[in-house]
């Protein structure tokens, strides 16, 4: 497939996963790799299925870091695809070392990685310093946090591990290293979002993203942790309102952003980011999804220790689960909550009237985003 190589990324503090709709690409290439659901933590609301010790071998994680910088090269040049390292707990990874070491070693891709920050040494930030400086300052550390207090944080996390994520956050800020704070939205912590954010700027965050829960893997049985959408809008769009350019910034990829975005009249949002090209999610078997969100049997695209990483570029997993031409109703709605068991009346009910309250027939150039952000 011919594709326009872009020009060597500058550094950006925030980041918002966008695609071109045309094309059905990422105009940046993210491929998120959990080659093991192990964690030391085990959080009751944990989307994953389980926390098996199962792990992708070192090799192949290996040779897939040299496989994925070869595509971003050729078809989005240096720095233009992203190396996303989650979990389970990155941090407990056994090979976790070598993986920082290959990747400042190739040299081509961000890297990302997503963790609860409670499991780390002097060294570990010493090797991510280490790594942001090789790649020329292209490390984004996605660090989970559900509450401004211990006492809120551990509604849902286990308690005592407040303090731990909170001292990782500042070592990371003096070591220069951007960082992102993922804050998990339920019932009985969605009244802490403003005093969370006001925490997020002292914190230094480049970014803050509010994630709505959705029952999922361990939390499916919590449904009636599950917030009502519209009232997280709310909350977070009297935050965009009253907050300067910088704490808008830090809302990057929020609804309030990307309605912002609309009301310049260039652009209007038409799908999520689910099923594009460049976009990748690789569990510990060794399966291949499209999304952390889109990770159903029925949407498998392959198996990365059978195929190559360019063999699976050109999956067709879009095709499964794309949104009909002129179809404007879901045009907010992250793909993977159509697959869920509870879909049908999480949308008639509370999703609808989120739908309705953002929807707005505009007209311009088609926008692509990632709404749910589980990443």
């Amino acid at each position: 497939m011919e594709t326009e190589i872009l020009k060597e990324k500058k550094v950006c503090r925030t980041y918002v996963m966008k695609g071109d709709f045309e094309k059905k690409e990422l105009q940046t290439y993210h491929l998120i790799l959990a080659p093991s659901y192990a964690c030391n933590m085990g959080c009751p609301n944990c989307y994953l299925p389980n926390h098996a010790t199962e792990t992708l071998p070192e090799e192949r994680v290996l040779s897939l870091i040299d496989e994925w910088s070869e595509i971003v090269q050729n078809e989005r040049g240096r720095f233009g695809g992203i190396f996303h390292l989650k979990g389970g707990e990155p941090l407990i990874l056994p090979y976790f070392n070598r993986v920082i070491e290959k990747t400042a070693e190739v040299g081509t891709l961000r890297f990302m990685m997503t963790t609860n920050g409670t499991s780390y040494s002097a060294k570990t930030i010493k090797r991510l310093a280490e790594l942001s400086e090789a790649l020329d300052d292209n490390v984004t550390i996605i660090v989970s946090l559900d509450g401004s207090t211990d006492e809120i944080n551990s509604i849902l996390r286990l308690p005592g591990n407040y303090a731990k994520t909170i001292g990782f956050i500042n070592q990371l800020a003096d070591a220069g290293i951007t960082f992102f704070l993922n804050y998990l939205v339920h019932k009985h912590n969605i009244d802490d979002i403003p005093n969370f954010m006001k925490l997020a700027c002292e914190l230094s965050a480049a970014q803050v993203n509010f994630l709505s829960f959705i029952p999922k893997g361990y939390g499916a049985e919590l449904v009636d942790y599950r917030p009502d959408p519209l009232e997280v809008f709310r909350r977070i769009h009297a935050i965009w309102e009253d907050g300067n350019d910088e704490v808008r910034e830090m809302l990057a990829g929020s609804f309030s952003d990307i309605l912002q975005r609309e009301a310049c009249g260039s652009c209007t949002a038409i799908e999520c980011v689910g099923g594009y090209r460049g976009l990748f999610y690789i569990v510990p078997n060794g399966d291949v999804y499209s999304c952390p969100n889109l990770n159903f049997p029925q949407l498998k695209a392959g198996n990365i220790m059978e195929s190559s990483c360019a063999e699976l570029m050109d999956t067709k997993v879009y095709e499964k689960v794309r949104t009909e031409s002129g179809d404007t109703s879901e045009r907010f709605l992250c793909k993977g909550e159509k697959f869920l068991p509870l879909s049908s009346d999480y949308l008639i009910t509370e999703f609808a009237v989120l739908q309705r309250k953002l929807a707005q027939n505009k007209e311009g150039n088609g926008m692509v985003c990632c709404y749910a952000r589980n990443w």
